[in-house]
């Protein structure tokens, strides 16, 4: 018993380690903190805070439960007050389950939390555009009635708590930064992993670089922010790898095809955002028609009210502005991305070539005629073997009498080269130009000029998605102010579609021969250095 009771003794001290932050050099502080539970309560209430992002993040998590709170206080109160009508309950079942996720987005783990965050946003903002719907479109026309109306005030203190839990709260509540590998954190994660959404869309997260950039001469690079962990090249190489490098286990199939599944999040933004922007070009036009035909018949028969497309006109070129800017913000950081991933996997797969000289196995070496007239060693005579019999101490410099009779012979045998073999070394030196293979400068202008080239196409869904989008919305809108001569217009349009193509494949034949010229260049750069 006295053997196994210091091994109990270290097994339970290894588990309370294991389990507990606590160092060895911390016993006492841990033993104080079990005999006074309200202070372990705030340490592990401190670690939490930290954990989550710090205490700005958890003071907004912290309000919006409030706020989630009393939103569901003020729906209870409604429904019992009208005696627990059945159109009640949806809202009262809505906001039980709001009030569970949102004490999970503020006591939970940061991983669980962001996710509770999500599902409330998406039920607050629900429950919102439910209220707008029946109280707050109706006071935009001449005609419609908020349908709660009788609540009073008690309406409008439901609609301010929904706004501010459904679209305030999550517009402007940070986000806790969260490693990409739990295993290697970032010491310090760039602002763009824990900036909020307003603070996103108007990259106002880059406020501090830029004034600190606008007081000093000179920014070095040790105090730019440091890059995003999901960024790093090894994280880029095990995203992707597995879908493009044959080596890595992609599937043989087409190139695109696996870039598309390595940037299929990204693209799906993109469609998002080009989708929105098609739609709310359209804002301006409307609200000026609308606007204009108010004032031609003098309200009459009007069914919004003319401030709705005052603020139509004003706020659609702004969204229109912050949408674009996010979806170039997204497709530069997919271009960055792409680059290093290509580039990578041109570098590799370079790295299992096997380089050899430019001379192609096409071209053997030429063929040598020995001279007769000259013996092809001294040391093979016989006169060389009979005096080697009769003095030993040649022996120790027979090495050196080999090397000289080698050079000897290679001599000889370069001085009676025919004039077949000259001609083959001719053939040979202009061989790799004329084969036109410059394995080198096409590797070299593939990850410079041709990687550009194929970036400069990132912008694709603007051609398959944005403009054919936007032509139809176009076109109806001016079918409706204009009639069937908006149609004349698009033949027009289509009439004249051939051309670009048309220029475009001379531009192709063009660029190829250019593109040739250049590997052929940089190549004959390459050998010379």
């Amino acid at each position: 018993m006295d053997i196994e009771k210091p091994q109990q003794i270290m097994l339970s001290t290894g588990l309370r380690a294991r389990f507990t932050s606590y160092e060895p050099a911390q016993e006492e502080e841990l033993a104080a903190s079990e005999s006074n539970p309200g202070t372990g309560l705030l340490r592990r209430l401190r670690n939490h805070i930290s954990t989550i992002g710090g205490t700005e993040i958890f003071v907004l998590k912290f309000v919006r439960l409030n706020v989630v709170l009393g939103l569901y206080a003020l729906v209870s109160f409604t429904a019992l007050k009208n005696g627990w009508a059945w159109i009640d309950l949806p809202s009262v079942l809505t906001m039980g389950f709001a009030s569970v996720l949102a004490f999970f987005n503020v006591f939970a783990p940061a991983a669980i939390g962001r996710v509770a965050s999500l599902h409330l946003t998406l039920v607050t903002c629900t429950l919102f555009a439910v209220y707008a719907y029946r109280d707050i479109w109706p006071l935009m026309t001449f005609t419609l009635e908020p349908e709660d109306k009788g609540q009073g005030r008690i309406l409008w203190a439901k609609i301010a708590f929904a706004a501010f839990a459904g679209v305030v709260g999550p517009l402007f509540e940070p986000y806790a930064y969260i490693p990409l590998d739990p295993k290697n954190p970032s010491p310090v994660p760039n602002p763009e992993q824990t900036a909020s959404i307003i603070s996103f869309l108007f990259f106002s997260f880059l406020d501090p670089i830029i004034w600190l950039a606008y007081r000093v001469p000179h920014l070095s690079l040790d105090q730019l922010p440091p890059m995003c962990d999901y960024d790093y090249a090894k994280n880029l190489i095990k995203w992707s790898y597995p879908r493009l490098d044959l080596f890595a286990g992609a599937q043989e199939g087409n190139l695109f095809i696996g870039l598309v599944k390595v940037f299929r999040w990204p693209l799906f933004y993109q469609v998002v955002l080009l989708v929105l922007m098609a739609f709310i070009k359209l804002a301006t036009p409307i609200g000026t028609n609308r606007l204009l035909n108010y004032l031609e018949q003098g309200g009459e028969g009007a069914l919004v009210k003319p401030w709705v497309w005052i603020i139509c006109i004003a706020t659609g070129p702004l969204i229109n502005t912050i949408l674009f800017q996010l979806y170039n913000h997204v497709s530069a950081a997919s271009l960055v991305r792409l680059e290093s991933i290509i580039t990578s996997l041109v570098f590799d797969h370079a790295l299992r070539i096997r380089l050899k000289a430019e001379v192609s196995d096409a071209y053997p070496a030429p063929a040598v005629e020995e001279n007769p007239s000259v013996p092809f060693s001294d040391a093979g005579s016989p006169d060389s073997g009979s005096t080697s019999a009769e003095d030993d101490d040649e022996r120790e410099d027979s090495s050196a009498a080999h090397s000289r009779s080698t050079t000897l012979a290679s001599t000889s045998t370069t001085a009676t080269k025919t004039p077949a073999a000259k001609e083959g070394t001719k053939e040979i030196e202009k061989g790799p130009k004329a084969k036109g293979d410059n394995l080198i400068g096409k590797i070299n202008n593939l990850v410079t000029s041709d990687l550009s080239n194929i970036t400069a196409g990132r912008d694709f869904l603007y051609l398959w998605i944005s403009a054919p989008l936007r032509v139809v919305l176009s076109m109806l809108f001016l079918y409706v102010i204009l009639g069937w001569s908006a149609f004349v217009g698009l033949a027009v349009m289509v009439s004249l579609f051939p051309v670009p193509a048309w220029v475009a494949s001379l531009m192709r034949v063009t660029q190829k021969q250019k593109m040739k010229a250049t590997d052929g260049r940089v190549q004959n750069v390459t050998e010379s250095e």
